[in-house]
């Protein structure tokens, strides 16, 4: 995979759910090759194991009426199948849990390295929540700055619905993001 050096140092960069895990992926992979990441990465309850495979989904998934884990997994086949760089990445379908795709597999210390920060959000109430909460607590551990904001008893995404719940989140993004 080639990527131009077009990230730049002082930006901060905003995605959610699946953008959250192509975000992740692809700070992963300029990190490697020695391109500049955004100062901050702005994670909406990213999706970071494709797999959803976190033993903790059985005890939030009858709470999540947004997410079925096996239909998410079908997603995530379906959409590395109709990938054009499927054949390159030479990723097997069943496989979601390669730190290519997943990137909660990946080594989050190269982001440490690089200086970016972290915000990120996640519902109580999302089946991704689990993996979303093992990313922050390896972003902690590499002495990523981060700021983690959980909703409780809230969905996937939850800042993007207009709720007195998601405007409290997003003056916490507001404020983490000052800093």
């Amino acid at each position: 995979m080639i990527l131009r050096p077009t990230l730049n140092r002082r930006k901060r960069s905003l995605h959610s759910s699946s953008g959250g895990n192509i975000a992740l992926c692809l700070s992963y992979a300029a990190a490697k090759q020695g391109l500049q990441l955004p100062k901050q990465l702005i994670l909406f309850s990213p999706w970071v194991d494709l797999s959803i495979s976190h033993p903790d989904v059985v005890k939030i998934q009858p709470y999540d009426s947004m997410i079925s884990p096996d239909r998410a997994r079908l997603a995530a086949q379906a959409w590395l199948r109709g990938r054009l760089s499927y054949t390159e990445l030479k990723i097997p379908l069943d496989d979601l849990r390669n730190p290519i795709i997943s990137p909660i597999f990946e080594d989050i210390s190269i982001l440490a390295k690089a200086g970016t920060k972290l915000v990120v959000t996640s519902g109580a109430w999302d089946v991704t929540s689990p993996d979303i909460v093992s990313l922050v607590e390896k972003a902690a551990q590499a002495g990523i700055w981060t700021t983690f904001i959980e909703g409780t008893q809230q969905m996937h995404d939850f800042v993007l619905f207009p709720t007195p719940e998601a405007r409290e989140a997003l003056d916490l993004v507001v404020a983490a993001v000052a800093q």
